[in-house]
């Protein structure tokens, strides 16, 4: 089986993100950074998530008019709605589901 020139590209830069994630998992320090959590004031995630849910609000605008530009109607609140889930489905590739 041949891969076309497309192909090959997609599968390189597949194998050089895995590479990456397990080059970072094996010379990062799990107990450093979980001890960096633990010393984050929870004064400041109050703006942190305010300005966060701002930019998915941001976001969610500039994919709404995106595709409205390709001729697909979306409300605002189904823009959001799908920015938030392809965000979620980030998240839970990281594993920040557990």
């Amino acid at each position: 089986m041949r891969l076309e020139g497309q192909q090959r590209k997609i599968i390189i830069t597949i194998l050089i993100v895995i590479s990456f994630y397990v080059v970072f998992a094996t010379f990062s320090d799990f107990g450093k950074i979980e001890e960096n959590y633990y010393k984050i004031k929870l004064f400041y995630l109050v703006p942190i998530f305010g300005i966060f849910i701002f930019s998915i609000f941001i976001r969610s605008l500039l994919q709404r008019f995106l595709l409205k530009n390709i001729g697909i109607e979306l409300t605002v609140r189904q823009s959001f709605l799908i920015f938030r889930q392809v965000f979620q489905c980030y998240l839970l590739q990281l594993g920040l589901d557990r």
